[in-house]
């Protein structure tokens, strides 16, 4: 066997079962030979004008690349780029690649060569491309439905203000003019106007959470754990509510979004006690590498395991509101406050024993 066809030999051993697009050109730019796997992956059907043809240094979109490997092909064993290349069909159709390319000089008796190996990630660059595609059309749509109930919830307030007052001054002035039926139905209307009023205003609380870097500041969590109980005093003195709590570090974050979370928390387990004993809270944390994790336990009525989901989904409440009043918004709150810093909150409890809710808050939100 001769050098020349030894030399082929290796060429050919290098680039025909290699998987990847493959080219072996001259130092002039003219291709030397190509696997299938190059004719397939840029559609050319034509190979022998294309070989005779074709220039690989004279290609605007590879030329600034593959020029500065030329020059630089004394020092360098290889060199890796990736970039957008267009393609034109016969039929005038376009198609952009997303390719990783691999050049590598390669000598033979004084004479320079390249080998050249394409890799072609279009799928999942039109993959990615798409996911944020999804991603930005879901952010705007959030953003239309938070805009949508802040509209909502504030042009609804004035009129029922005005439903609620003037029933109200019907109580007060015409009480006597009414049988215990028209008083029990003004009753209703009012407790419903009340009720809304609650509604309309967490519903606002809810379409307002949007975390701002600029107002966030470090805020020591036991000054905020004491406001929360001056806040329920009255609460937790007629309900026998014991709260304990350890030493909780400061994190940076905006004072409304924590006071609410820890209000609600609170709130939730003073509302689902037993009827029976004092009720005991404890909140603690954990330092777990860039989280802390934080825990409110209590000795309440628990939650079945599978409303573990249910609970922090808007509106969904798992008792009547005779049985326990509130809106059903208390928890889906803390869920958007927490994603919106980049943590979770989650649940565990047991019927009749307790619960334990869970919420993860970065170190760091910057």
């Amino acid at each position: 066997m001769g050098d020349r066809d030894t030399f082929d030999y290796i060429i050919d051993v290098l680039i025909r079962d290699c998987s990847l697009a493959t080219c072996f050109f001259r130092d002039d730019g003219s291709i030397y030979v190509a696997n299938e796997s190059y004719y397939q992956l840029f559609n050319i059907s034509n190979i022998d004008n294309h070989i005779d043809k074709y220039n690989i240094f004279k290609d605007v979109q590879l030329q600034e690349q593959l020029n500065s490997v030329k020059k630089k092909c004394d020092k360098i064993n290889s060199y890796k780029f990736k970039l957008e290349y267009k393609i034109s069909y016969s039929d005038n159709n376009k198609e952009i690649l997303y390719l990783g390319v691999s050049v590598a000089p390669f000598y033979y008796k004084n004479q320079k060569y390249f080998l050249l190996k394409y890799w072609d990630f279009t799928k999942e660059e039109k993959l990615k491309k798409e996911e944020e595609k999804m991603r930005n059309i879901l952010y705007e749509k959030e953003k239309e439905l938070e805009q949508f109930i802040y509209i909502a919830s504030h042009d609804l307030q004035e009129p029922l203000r005005i439903i609620v007052s003037y029933c109200n001054l019907l109580e007060e002035n015409y009480k006597d003019k009414f049988d215990k039926k028209g008083n029990r139905y003004l009753k209703y209307i009012v407790n419903a106007g009340f009720r809304m009023k609650e509604l309309i205003s967490e519903l606002l609380d809810f379409s307002r959470i949007n975390k701002n870097i600029q107002k966030a500041e470090l805020i020591d969590l036991n000054e905020v754990v004491n406001d929360m109980k001056r806040y329920f005093e009255p609460s937790i003195v007629e309900n026998n509510v014991i709260i304990k709590c350890n030493k909780l570090p400061s994190i940076t974050v905006e004072k409304i979004h924590i006071r609410q979370i820890f209000n609600n928390l609170t709130s939730n387990a003073i509302k689902y006690r037993k009827k029976d004993g004092p009720l005991l809270i404890n909140i603690s944390v954990q330092d777990i590498k860039d989280y802390w994790v934080f825990s409110f336990s209590d000795n309440g009525i628990g939650i079945s395991e599978k409303h573990y989901q249910r609970i922090f989904e808007l509106f969904k409440r798992l008792y009547t509101r005779e049985e326990y009043p509130g809106t059903g918004i208390g928890l889906a709150l803390c869920k958007k406050i927490i994603q919106s810093y980049g943590g979770e909150i989650w649940v565990k409890s047991k019927i009749n024993k307790g619960s334990t809710f869970y919420f993860s808050f970065p170190k760091n939100i910057l």
